[in-house]
C-alpha cells in the first residue's frame, strides 16, 4: 500500500500534454519549442517527400481494408465517395473497406490474417491480434526508411515512444493511434429507477445489488443483467479497481498483473478478489439478476438496455458518452448514471497499440498504403470524414470549436463504419459539445492518476506453450465463463475444480514462460 501511495503521487504529474503520454518524460521534454522543432523536421520531411522521394502514383490504385465493428448506415456511401475524390486527387487511390462486425471478428480476422490475402491495410491492435500475428509474419515490417519516405510528417510529429511501443522484436508492423484515453471500464444505469425504488447512490458492489434487487421486484419487465457472456462484468468490477493491468498478448481472455510488479503475471481466475466475486455472481444468479441465456446470448446490454429490458450496460469511459447521447435519444425522460469501482486506484492510460492500423504483408501497394496513412494523419478534411462523417449531415461544426450532432429522426441513420478506431490522432480530434459531464470529470480525475503499462512495450513468443494455450482458452470457455456469471451449482467446488483444470493445462508453465520473458524485457 505504501508503494502504491508513493506511485500514485509520482504518477499525478503525469499527465498528456501535446502528443506526449502519461509517463512519457518530464513536461519539459513537451515544451513549444520541442513541439516547434518536430514541426519544421516534418515540413521539411514532406519536402524531400514532394522532390520524388515517394513512390510512382501514375496508376490509380484500389486499396483494400479491413476494419472491426458495426457498418454505418445510410449516409456512408456518400463519406466514401468524399473519401475517394479527396484519395484520388491526392495520391492517386482509392478504398475499399471491409467490415468485420463484433460477433464476427474473432473467427474471420485470424482466418484472413493467415490466409495470405493481398490486402492493404487491416485494423490491428494489442488486444486484436498485433502480438500473437505480428511476430508470424502476418504484416508487412514498416523500416524506418519506408516511414520517413511515405509518412514523413506523421512518423517525425509522433512521440518515438509511440513507434518503440509498436515494436516486435526490435521491428515496426503498425501505424498507432496518439489519443487521449484510459482503460477503465464501467456501467451505465437507469439514475431514475435507482432513486424511485429509494436505492443509495451506487458506490459499492452492495449498493449495486440492491439496485439489481429493485429492479428484480419492481420492474416485471426487465432483467437487471441481460447481454452477452464475453462482456466485462468482472473486468470493470474487479480488475481495474484492484490495480491490475490486463494483458491480451497471451490468450484470448488475458492475464493480469499488479501494474507495479510487472513480473508477477497471473490468471484473472487465481486472484482472491475474483474469486470471491464468483462467488457473489453465483447469488446474482440464483436471485434472478443475471439472465438465463446469458452464455448463449448474441444480444448485447447495450441493445437490451436501449429496449427497456436490462437494468445495466457494460461499457467503458472512452465511448460511454456516445452511448448515453444514443439512449436518450429514444428515452429521452430516462435519467443516466455512469458507475464505476476506480476509487483510489491507479488508472491505465490507453497504449498507442491499443488501436492503430497494419499494412498486410502481401500487400501489393505498401507505398500506396503508408501515404493514405500519411494522408489520414495529415488532411484534416479527411480525417474528419472517417472520423465524424459529413458536416451537416452527421455531424455539426459549433462557432465554438466543439462539434454537435445534427437533430435526426433515428441516431442508427447517422452511424458510421468504425474505420476511424484504427484512425485516430490528438491533432485532429474534436471535442463533443454534448459530451457527459460526468464523464469529462471522470477524465480530469483519471489525468491525476495515471500510469502507462510495463506491458506496452513486452512482446512474448509463446509459440512453445501454444497446445496448452489453447487448452486453456478452452477450459475458460466451457468452465469458467459458467463461473463468472454464478451458473454452478457449488462456486467453491467449481473453483477448485476449475484451478486444478488450468495447472493440468500446463497454465504454470505459461505464466512462468510469461514472467521470464517480461523480467528480460523490462528496463531495455
Amino acid at each position: 500500500m505504501k508503494a502504491k501511495k508513493i506511485m500514485s503521487v509520482l504518477l499525478a504529474a503525469c499527465l498528456t500534454l501535446g502528443l506526449g503520454a502519461c509517463g512519457s518524460g518530464t513536461a519539459g521534454e513537451n515544451t513549444a519549442g520541442t513541439v516547434s522543432e518536430q514541426s519544421a523536421q516534418a515540413e521539411e520531411a514532406a519536402e524531400s517527400q514532394a522532390q520524388g522521394t515517394a513512390a510512382d502514383i501514375s496508376e490509380e490504385v484500389t486499396l483494400r481494408i479491413y476494419a472491426v465493428g458495426n457498418s454505418g448506415d445510410i449516409h456512408q456511401d456518400e463519406i466514401y465517395q468524399r473519401i475517394n475524390e479527396i484519395t484520388k486527387e491526392k495520391i492517386n487511390a482509392v478504398i475499399e473497406v471491409t467490415m468485420l462486425s463484433w460477433g464476427d471478428y474473432v473467427t474471420k480476422l485470424p482466418a484472413i490474417l493467415a490466409s495470405g490475402e493481398d490486402y492493404d491495410l487491416t485494423y490491428t491492435s494489442s488486444w486484436c491480434y498485433y502480438k500473437t500475428e505480428g511476430p508470424k509474419g502476418a504484416f508487412c515490417e514498416l523500416t524506418e526508411d519506408m516511414l520517413k519516405t511515405y509518412m514523413p510528417k506523421t512518423y517525425v510529429e509522433y512521440p518515438q515512444e509511440a513507434w518503440e511501443e509498436a515494436k516486435l522484436d526490435g521491428k515496426i508492423y503498425m501505424i498507432p493511434c496518439v489519443g487521449n484515453e484510459f482503460e477503465s471500464h464501467g456501467y451505465i444505469i437507469r439514475g431514475d429507477l435507482r432513486k424511485k425504488y429509494g436505492v443509495n447512490e451506487i458506490k459499492t458492489l452492495d449498493d449495486l445489488e440492491a439496485y439489481f434487487a429493485a429492479i428484480k421486484e419492481n420492474e416485471p419487465g426487465m432483467t437487471p443483467i441481460k447481454g452477452t457472456a464475453n462482456e466485462g462484468l468482472n473486468t470493470a468490477a474487479v480488475v481495474f479497481p484492484a490495480d491490475y493491468v490486463l494483458t491480451y498478448a497471451i490468450t484470448t481472455d488475458g492475464l493480469v498483473t499488479p501494474y507495479d510488479s510487472p513480473a508477477e503475471l497471473n490468471d484473472r481466475a487465481y486472484m482472491e478478489e475474483v474469486q470471491d466475486f464468483y462467488r457473489r455472481t453465483k447469488g446474482w444468479y440464483d436471485n434472478g439478476y443475471i439472465a438465463n441465456d446469458i452464455l448463449s446470448s448474441k444480444t448485447t446490454s447495450e441493445d437490451y438496455f436501449k429496449a427497456g429490458q436490462s437494468g445495466l450496460l457494460f461499457t467503458n469511459i472512452n465511448n460511454a458518452s456516445d452511448k448515453r447521447k444514443a439512449i436518450l435519444q429514444d428515452n429521452p425522460d430516462w435519467e443516466l448514471e455512469y458507475v464505476d469501482f476506480e476509487g483510489d486506484s491507479m488508472v491505465e492510460k490507453t497504449a498507442y497499440i491499443s488501436n492503430g492500423m497494419a499494412v498486410g504483408r502481401n500487400s501489393k501497394n505498401p507505398e500506396r498504403a503508408l501515404m493514405f496513412m500519411e494522408l489520414c494523419y495529415q488532411d484534416e478534411e479527411l480525417y474528419d470524414l472517417i472520423n465524424y462523417g459529413l458536416e451537416g449531415v452527421t455531424y455539426i461544426q459549433n462557432e465554438d470549436g466543439t462539434i454537435g450532432t445534427p437533430e435526426v429522426n433515428n441516431m442508427q441513420e447517422i452511424q458510421m463504419d468504425n474505420l476511424g478506431m484504427g484512425i485516430r490522432n490528438i491533432k485532429f480530434a474534436k471535442v463533443r459539445e454534448d459530451e457527459w459531464d460526468v464523464i469529462v470529470a471522470k477524465k480530469k480525475e483519471y489525468e491525476t492518476k495515471c500510469y502507462t503499462s510495463p506491458l506496452n512495450g513486452i512482446t512474448f513468443n509463446m509459440d512453445e506453450v501454444n497446445a496448452e494455450l489453447a487448452a486453456i482458452n478452452n477450459i475458460f470457455i466451457q468452465y469458467e465463463r459458467p463461473l463468472m456469471w454464478g451458473i454452478v451449482d457449488d462456486t467453491d467446488a467449481k473453483l477448485e475444480e476449475l484451478m486444478k483444470m488450468y495447472d493440468d493445462a500446463g497454465m504454470q508453465k505459461v505464466l512462468e514462460l510469461a514472467n521470464k520473458q517480461i523480467a528480460e524485457q523490462i528496463g531495455k
